[in-house]
């Protein structure tokens, strides 16, 4: 296996994508699926010369892009069971600002490489759920929603060009900050065209699984171990979290509402914030990766109040839960990506809710920056809470990370 280590620094892009709507919802159906989309980008690439600490090596020199896309909806109707309009809905277009990461993983021939790509971004929205005009299309709640794309892809490098061609996976939502937010699933097929600034080609070279026992920007190249940590060390990692939502007890009590012509309870949706506290023990064992165990504990004021479509005695309803969960990092350089799938063992609203959102199992996934305080344990971050993949809440978090035990060499 080869990676991809780039002579010139940086390239531009552009691309088109052509694919479908997938339907994730029994109550809703996208009756027409046509997606569209174009995208241009600026890409910069990573070297051994900008890799005192060893990520981007470990990595096997990825590059990163920051552009712009246009989706086109317009293709798209969506119809409901549940409002029974006499119209189906639509999705408009939607215009995205991201930054992607672009990771080699194979080097096929001299001129073909196979590699994955992550992107994460805002959008903006032309036609979101309105009460009048609008009342199905429950996928994209509000004009601002965040942006998440998968993809692989096969990318043939020719003098300075290069060709990119590829299957991926997108994903709009607005981490329930506005509801309705069923959130918008769509596939595509990618093909992008790039150009080498430089007007040289990118060289390859073998790619090197190295790591650290340091994981400082300060660490040089005689640092670097290949294959393995010279240590491995336990940490400790302590969590606050504040998160925000809207209820989706309220929507559908408003939703209720406008179906049947009745005032509305809620004109505007409330927003709830609760505090969230974590600790988990964790085993850094590659440079890139650490994985362990935590216990979350949750503190909700507002259960006994907003779920009211409930016929419920709220006042016996405790505002706790606690659930165990299993977690995974992954670093580069500051950057961390926190990812977690746990499990309630106490949480007594789950008994009484009648709401989709509620499960056993919750998600978390997010990305934080490592402070230059407090001897680099200090990071702060967002992530979305999830019940069984269904948004919950947005949360903003202090993570506190510390080692306790050095593992052996």
């Amino acid at each position: 296996m080869s990676g991809f280590q780039s002579v010139t620094a940086q390239s531009l892009e552009i691309g088109g994508n052509l694919g479908g709507m997938l339907n994730v919802d029994r109550d809703f159906k996208a009756v027409h699926k046509s997606v569209t989309s174009f995208a241009m980008a600026y890409r910069h690439f990573t070297s051994s010369s900008h890799d005192s600490a060893g990520f981007a090596r470990a990595f096997g020199y990825p590059s990163f892009s920051y552009g712009w896309a246009w989706i086109n909806f317009n293709g798209v109707r969506v119809r409901s069971k549940i409002s029974h309009a006499h119209y189906d809905s639509r999705m408009g277009s939607s215009l995205v600002l991201y930054a992607g990461f672009h990771r080699p993983l194979l080097h096929i021939t001299p001129h073909l490489d196979l590699e994955y790509n992550l992107q994460h971004g805002l959008s903006y929205n032309t036609h979101p759920w309105q009460r009048n005009g609008n009342v199905e299309n429950e996928l994209v709640g509000t004009r601002w929603t965040a942006y998440v794309q998968i993809g692989c892809n096969l990318s043939y490098h020719h003098g300075p060009l290069y060709l990119k061609l590829g299957p991926e996976f997108r994903h709009l939502s607005n981490a329930t900050l506005g509801r309705p937010n069923k959130g918008a699933n769509w596939w595509d097929i990618s093909l992008t065209a790039g150009y080498h600034l430089s007007g040289k080609v990118a060289d390859r070279v073998e790619k090197i699984e190295c790591m650290t026992d340091s994981v400082s920007d300060s660490a040089t190249l005689n640092d670097i171990k290949p294959c393995k940590l010279r240590y491995r060390p336990l940490l400790v990692e302590v969590t606050l979290r504040g998160g925000v939502k809207t209820s989706l007890g309220q929507w559908q009590v408003k939703r209720k509402d406008i179906r049947y012509g009745r005032p509305l309870h809620y004109r505007h949706m409330s927003y709830y914030c609760y505090p969230q506290l974590s600790t988990a023990l964790l085993w850094r064992y590659h440079l890139k990766f650490a994985s362990g165990i935590g216990i979350d504990a949750f503190y909700e004021p507002y259960i006994n109040s907003i779920e009211s479509q409930n016929p419920v005695p709220y006042r016996s309803i405790s505002p706790w839960s606690v659930g165990i969960s299993a977690q995974h990092r992954i670093y580069y350089r500051r950057l961390t990506v926190h990812m977690g799938i746990g499990c309630y063992i106490s949480r007594d609203f789950k008994r009484w809710a009648h709401t989709e959102e509620e499960s056993a199992v919750y998600e978390r996934i997010g990305l934080a920056y490592t402070l230059p305080i407090f001897g680099n344990h200090l990071s702060m971050g967002y992530n979305v809470m999830a019940h069984r993949t269904k948004a919950y809440s947005l949360e903003m978090g202090l993570f506190y990370q510390f080692p306790i035990k050095r593992g052996h060499k």
